[in-house]
């Protein structure tokens, strides 16, 4: 019966080293894109965003989302919603 056991654990052991290893490295090369600062086109960028991008035929979020620039210091979000509302009833005929 120990040699079975001996068996099985070794065949358990390459497993889960396996597992280890590749998803240490796998979080190795994310964390050497993130601490790089990659543009957001870049191959490892578009996979670590790819579940909150949407299905590849239904992309809620594109690549040059991460890439705009920041807005001005003097933008003023409040008017330009009411300026959102007020086009988008203009454009709906409201």
């Amino acid at each position: 019966m120990r040699p079975l056991h001996r068996i099985i654990g070794t065949i358990i052991l390459v497993f889960v080293l396996y597992f280890g290893v590749t998803g240490l490295i796998v979080q190795s090369i994310d964390l050497r894109a993130i601490a790089t600062h990659a543009a957001a086109t870049d191959p490892e960028m578009l996979a670590i965003r790819e579940s909150i991008d949407g299905t590849p035929n239904f992309a809620v979020i594109q690549a040059g989302d991460y890439a705009a620039a920041a807005l001005p210091p003097q933008f003023d979000i409040g008017r330009s919603s009411r300026l959102a509302r007020l086009c988008r009833a203009a454009c709906v005929g409201r």
